[in-house]
């Protein structure tokens, strides 16, 4: 059994009937039936998508992502810093947590320092496939 069907059984049976865990189970069918690259880079907007959500259970998503993203490691969150002409720049893991603390980061083309950072960065996903479907 690969650790993909474990988690979709213990989900439908641990939040059966839960909003969450239909998201669950869309992300997990998304990660493990896609190439990598299509699942490396995944916003809520996308995982929506995904799900066939219309966007307003906003927190069935959430908690869908904090399930997935927490102790069965199945999405690895990463951040990217989206400039004010919508440019993305994916962050090193390791400096997220000081750029936002910091308040500031050094723009990587201009060299400009911005302040108030907390709202260019933005949260993404990355689908761990391997892991999916490594035997549980």
């Amino acid at each position: 059994m690969t650790r993909a069907e474990y988690l979709k059984r213990y989900i439908a049976d641990r939040w059966s009937g839960d909003r969450a865990s239909e998201v669950c189970l869309s992300i997990i069918d998304f990660i493990v039936s896609n190439p990598s690259n299509k699942s490396s880079f995944l916003t809520y907007n996308s995982i929506a998508r995904i799900s066939d959500s219309d966007g307003s259970d906003v927190d069935d998503l959430i908690r869908a992502v904090s399930i997935l993203s927490g102790r069965f490691s199945a999405l690895k969150m990463h951040f990217v810093f989206i400039d004010e002409q919508g440019a993305e720049f994916p962050l090193p893991d390791e400096d997220a947590k000081d750029i936002l603390s910091d308040g500031y980061y050094v723009h990587p083309n201009t060299r400009e320092r911005i302040e108030g950072i907390s709202k260019y960065i933005y949260p993404y996903y990355e689908g761990d496939k391997p892991r999916l479907l490594s035997e549980a």
